[in-house]
């Protein structure tokens, strides 16, 4: 089976990896995927070089797996402008190795890609056009209706009426859905009847995290307890409730340390607003994802929040949820989505999104909670992910899928 396997932002050992996860995963079963990413990561901001006559680049060493992993020549960017320019390109040049994996008559059975950004897969959809090869939407986000929600587009613009009309065309032209989440499907259904709808969530590799690097030792005053939050600063993760959350705490007299990595948005707003008022909340840059694991262990839990935003009426999928839960650490969740890993995991305390006051109510239940009930919260989410979202049976599912989609297209 030959993959051709669209991204933009996923890359080896990056904060987000989904794609880059199922391409491995694929391998490992034997598919021969060609994958096809960005040379520049807004992640780490930092840029594998293409040379300057050249559109893409093939890189044979940041990757294991049997295939290519084609790195497209994509500029670095801040701001909104910036990362717009930045997803054009990006489908730009997904369109033209498509044409020219046509005119050197490579071929590929079926084609995968993103929702997030949509542009990469209208192009996608051209490719299959041009090869005569089903085509799979990766369903992680529903753009542009998302952007809206969340509040960084808004709906009567003309950026929005051009991601909408992209949207219906891919939806309109697609063979079938892979989605994160898990009710996904009742929003494709009011578009198109016929396709397939396969749930594959992010998983985890349980297999590259036994690599995961110690480099980072937290210090932390004596005696204190501690908690933190490692993941985005972005539009729809909830800073502002976990910080008042954590004020509302300090003034009732608990004292803990609160320590929050990342990276977004709002991270230069937050900074400013912390300054020296808050020496219990401390905010740190973004940390490599090798070292996500060791370092969330050397806290008391982990805590979590997002947005009340319709964007999560389709359910969810944190990459922050399971690295909590493979530092086998209890976790603190506020989330008014239709359907909460915590609860299903039974790994901690949850309450409903955008609600300062309970979420506190919940961090001091979890510092009242015995070191023995914080243990069996850490390992019931330990669990949860060996049994329901280990990356070697979800690429077999995938794999599965893809050989069901290549026989009915």
């Amino acid at each position: 089976m030959k993959v051709l396997y669209l991204g933009c932002y996923d890359q080896p050992e990056g904060q987000s990896s989904r794609s880059y996860n199922y391409v491995e995963g694929l391998s490992k079963l034997g598919a021969e995927v060609t994958y096809l990413s960005n040379s520049y990561d807004h992640y780490k901001f930092s840029t594998v070089k293409v040379s300057f006559w050249k559109l893409w680049t093939e890189d044979k060493y940041n990757h294991k797996y049997k295939g290519k992993y084609i790195r497209l020549k994509t500029p670095s960017y801040k701001g909104k402008k910036g990362r717009l320019l930045n997803m054009l390109i990006n489908a730009a040049l997904v369109l033209l190795y498509g044409i020219y994996s046509f005119l050197k008559r490579e071929k590929f059975d079926v084609i995968i890609g993103p929702s997030v950004p949509t542009f990469t897969s209208f192009s996608g959809i051209l490719i299959s056009k041009i090869l005569k090869v089903p085509f799979c939407f990766e369903l992680r986000d529903i753009w542009p209706d998302a952007l809206v929600e969340i509040g960084l587009i808004k709906k009567n613009t003309f950026i929005f009426a051009i991601m909408k009309r992209m949207e219906l065309f891919i939806l309109n032209n697609l063979d079938s859905v892979f989605s994160t989440l898990p009710y996904a499907k009742r929003y494709v259904d009011n578009y198109i009847s016929k396709f397939s709808f396969y749930y594959l969530p992010n998983g985890v590799d349980f297999e590259s995290h036994e690599h995961s690097i110690n480099n980072i030792a937290v210090s932390f005053p004596s005696g204190l307890s501690s908690f933190c939050y490692v993941g985005g600063f972005g539009a729809d993760h909830d800073i502002k409730t976990m910080i008042k959350a954590a004020i509302i705490l300090e003034e009732k007299g608990y004292q803990f340390i609160f320590d929050l990595y990342g990276e977004g948005l709002k991270y230069d707003e937050l900074k400013k607003f912390l300054s020296d008022k808050y020496k219990f909340i401390r905010l740190f840059p973004a940390v490599k994802r090798q070292e996500t694991i060791s370092l969330i262990a050397q806290y008391d839990f982990a805590i979590a929040a997002i947005t009340n935003s319709k964007s999560y009426r389709h359910g969810i999928n944190l990459n922050k949820l399971t690295s909590y839960m493979f530092s086998a650490k209890p976790i603190v969740f506020a989330s008014s989505a239709p359907n909460n890993p915590i609860i299903e995991a039974g790994s901690g305390f949850t309450c409903l999104a955008e609600d300062p006051e309970n979420l506190s109510k919940n961090i001091i239940k979890m510092f009242n909670t015995s070191k023995l009930q914080r243990e069996k919260f850490g390992n019931s989410g330990y669990s949860y992910l060996i049994n329901n979202l280990s990356m070697k049976s979800l690429s077999k599912k995938m794999y599965q899928a893809l050989i069901e989609v290549i026989k009915n297209h």
